[in-house]
C-alpha cells in the first residue's frame, strides 16, 4: 500500500504541554478504530506524507493526544500543526459485517433493484438516527438515508450500493 492509499483520520490543532505531545482534531467515530496503532503519517499540505512511530496515543471525545518519536518539544510539536494525520486503512479495527468506514462507500455505484444506474456515494451526511448517503447523477443529487428500508444491499469488492427508492426520494 502506498502513501497515496492512506486515510485522513484528524488534523494536529496544537501542542499539548511542553515536552512534544500534540493535540489532533479526530474524525473518527470510534475510539477503538485506533486503539493499538503504533504509527501515523503526517502530511503538511502538499507536501509528502512523513512516517512517525507512535510513543503514546490518548483518544478522547473528539480528540487524539500523541506523542511521537522525534519531537521531544513544544516547538517541534508547534511545526506540526496544520499537518493532516493519516494511516494505512488496514490499522483500523474490524468492523462487524453490514457495518462500513465511510471511506469504503464513497465513490460507490448506486442502482436501483431494478438496475436503474443513479449515480454514486458524493458524499455522507452525519445524521442523529442514521446517516444521509448523498448520491451524485445526471439527474442531480439524490439523498439516501442509511436504512434497510432503503439500503438493500451493499457490495464493496463490486463498488455497488443496491436501493429501494421510497416514495419522495
Amino acid at each position: 500500500m502506498g502513501k497515496d492509499d492512506l486515510l485522513e483520520i484528524g488534523e494536529v490543532v496544537r501542542p499539548h504541554g511542553l515536552k512534544g505531545r500534540i493535540k489532533a482534531k479526530s474524525y473518527l467515530v470510534s475510539k477503538g478504530s485506533v486503539q493499538g496503532l503504533e504509527e501515523v503519517f503526517l502530511r503538511k499540505s502538499k507536501e509528502p506524507a512523513v512516517r512517525f512511530r507512535i510513543k503514546t496515543l490518548h483518544v478522547e471525545r473528539k480528540a487524539l493526544l500523541l506523542e511521537i518519536e522525534g519531537i521531544e518539544d513544544v516547538e517541534a510539536a508547534a511545526r506540526l500543526v496544520g499537518c493532516r494525520i493519516l494511516i494505512s486503512p488496514d490499522k483500523l479495527e474490524k468492523l462487524p459485517e453490514d457495518e462500513y468506514y465511510w471511506y469504503e462507500l464513497l465513490g460507490l455505484r448506486v442502482t436501483t433493484e431494478a438496475g436503474q444506474s443513479l449515480g454514486r456515494i458524493e458524499s455522507i451526511v452525519p445524521g442523529a438516527n442514521h446517516d444521509i448517503y448523498v448520491c451524485a447523477g445526471n439527474e442531480g443529487e439524490i439523498f439516501l438515508p442509511a436504512i434497510g428500508d432503503v439500503i438493500r444491499k451493499i457490495d464493496i469488492d463490486a463498488g455497488v450500493m443496491v436501493v429501494r427508492l421510497l416514495e419522495g426520494l
